[in-house]
């Protein structure tokens, strides 16, 4: 059973846009709007929908990429429900063990800890098995 997700949402890098040819767009494209007012609604989807053209041209987007919960890039296949909640379990108990520093929770911290590692190696194992058999 592989863990599938859905591919993540591109996002605008707004530190690495071309602003200059970003304002060159927008003033060539709306010397029109300003002339009637009549029609206020219609202007407005215009002045979004050139906007959004601009940004398209002149603003690079981040990578559909997919993240996995433990910060790797690619979609694991071996990746399951099981590895999910035990990453989940992990968190709660690395949370409590910050906010009530006691030997109870660094226990429980340790234990959910290797149980996390465990799941990925024994996952990591019947991923590899799949893939070479």
């Amino acid at each position: 059973m592989s863990h599938q997700t859905k591919p993540g949402k591109r996002k605008f890098i707004n530190k690495k846009g071309n602003w200059p040819m970003f304002k060159q767009i927008l003033q060539e494209a709306n010397y029109n709007l300003l002339e009637d007012f009549s029609q206020i609604d219609d202007k407005v989807k215009i002045l979004n929908k050139i906007m959004m053209e601009a940004a398209y041209k002149a603003i690079p987007k981040t990578s559909p990429n997919i993240w996995t919960p433990t910060g790797n890039k690619r979609i694991k296949n071996w990746w399951n429900e099981l590895c999910s909640t035990a990453v989940e379990a992990n968190n709660v108990a690395k949370k409590a063990f910050q906010r009530h520093p006691s030997m109870s929770t660094a226990i429980e911290y340790k234990r959910s800890s290797a149980k996390v590692k465990k799941n990925m190696f024994t996952g990591q194992k019947r991923g590899m098995g799949k893939i070479y058999d």
